[in-house]
């Protein structure tokens, strides 16, 4: 049922379309973060070129070997990966996302892709 009189929620986002191994890995770099720095929002006080930088360097370790894992955490390079570029599009705030979002709308718009409402009013905020 899609009823929107009952819940409004036509053109919102929908979490759980991200897999859920992602969330997870994210996660576990995070959680071995913190056991390391001991400070949870830490992270938030590097520049973001650092953590283009160390992307950069898991991206290269996973191409070399997709099955590899990081020397010091003995997680995947991967989740690495994945979390330095979660902590990029948090850093890059609402101007960098924003700009992102617009790209990303105007090339589904050119491709003939309807983008939810809530997202384009996202973008121009």
């Amino acid at each position: 049922m899609n009823d929107q009189s009952i819940k409004a929620d036509a053109g919102k986002i929908c979490p759980t379309l991200v897999p859920t191994a992602a969330i997870r890995a994210i996660a576990e770099v995070r959680a071995y973060g913190v056991s390391k720095y001991k400070e949870k929002e830490s992270w938030r006080q590097v520049e973001p070129q650092r953590y283009r930088d160390a992307m950069y360097r898991h991206m290269l370790a996973y191409v070399d070997d997709p099955h590899g894992v990081d020397g010091e955490s003995g997680l995947p390079h991967l989740w690495h990966l994945l979390c330095n570029a979660a902590f990029l599009c948090e850093l890059d705030g609402e101007d960098g996302f924003a700009s992102t979002l617009n790209r990303a709308i105007a090339f589904a718009a050119s491709a003939g892709i309807q983008v939810g409402q809530e997202m384009i009013l996202q973008s121009e905020n």
